[in-house]
């Protein structure tokens, strides 16, 4: 395992999106009931998704952010963020989507885990950061079970709905 490139592990790898990834991120990205998870509130349009893939470029530091696809054996199963990504500092938060027929397979840890390497040994970050609603309880166990250290909460800093929940604060230094 030391010697496979840092985006691959046996059948699992990370790659660049390509533009006909467009209509699988759209039907994973306009599901409701998985935007108290993340910042969407709104649906995304095929054209809106579409313009990301084609001005994505090949540099995260430029863009400040790095999504890529997650892939095993040919399959789509995710996709994995690196975004805030700071040059000054070394460091970048994590978002991680795991489609759901492919959770609780030990997935999630494994891109985690290739993403760490990648993170440290070909961008030369240091520290890695996610923000997880204390609600999401398989997102803190795939960051505690990769390594990552709960660092702090913010009460009531999310919205869903008429309720109110904290948000977690996850970090791994990686360098």
């Amino acid at each position: 395992m030391k010697n496979d490139p840092p985006l691959l592990n046996k059948g699992l790898k990370f790659r660049a999106l390509e533009p006909d990834d467009a209509l699988t991120i759209y039907l994973w990205e306009n599901q409701p009931e998985l935007w108290l998870y993340g910042v969407t509130k709104a649906p995304l349009s095929l054209a809106q998704i579409q313009s990301f893939i084609s001005q994505q470029s090949a540099d995260p530091f430029k863009d400040e952010q790095l999504r890529m696809m997650i892939c095993d054996n040919g399959q789509s199963i995710g996709l994995i963020d690196l975004y805030d990504i700071s040059s000054y500092h070394l460091t970048a938060k994590v978002g991680i989507f795991i489609a759901p027929e492919h959770r609780n397979s030990g997935k999630a840890m494994t891109t985690l885990r290739r993403l760490m390497d990648y993170s440290s040994n070909v961008l030369g970050l240091k520290v890695l950061c996610a923000e997880i609603p204390d609600t999401n309880l398989i997102s803190i166990r795939a960051f505690t079970n990769s390594g990552f250290c709960h660092a702090g909460t913010i009460p009531l800093w999310l919205k869903h709905g008429n309720e109110r929940r904290s948000m977690l604060i996850f970090t791994k230094t990686i360098g």
